[in-house]
């Protein structure tokens, strides 16, 4: 008698190695998104504390604007409509001569 096929064993084996690939690559798939995520997060975050710093050097003034507003960005073209969807405050702060610009982002 010639059997030609596999055995139960065999079947399981195969099943249970390619469950555990399968396994390996959910989970570093869903690690490389979860960190494209927060390097968005922090350009985004990067982009907005920049335009403050243009906007509060645009005002002329060295103690006006101690915190501005996403839409003021928004209104004045710094930004665009895309960071709507954003909440919270620029706050802007000076030592020394320096001026330092900090998102601080309120989660709704």
């Amino acid at each position: 008698m010639n059997n030609k096929g596999f055995t139960l064993i065999e079947l399981l084996v195969t099943i249970s190695v390619l469950a555990l690939i399968s396994l390996v690559i959910g989970v570093n798939i869903t690690s490389i998104l979860r960190s494209t995520e927060k390097s968005n997060e922090d350009f985004e975050k990067e982009q907005i504390e920049k335009a403050a710093c243009v906007y509060v050097d645009s005002q002329l003034c060295n103690n006006c604007n101690d915190n501005v507003s996403l839409s003021d960005l928004i209104n004045n073209g710094l930004l665009d409509d895309s960071y709507n969807s954003k909440e919270g405050t620029i706050k802007v702060t000076r030592t020394d001569g320096e001026k330092v610009c900090k998102f601080i982002e309120t989660k709704s």
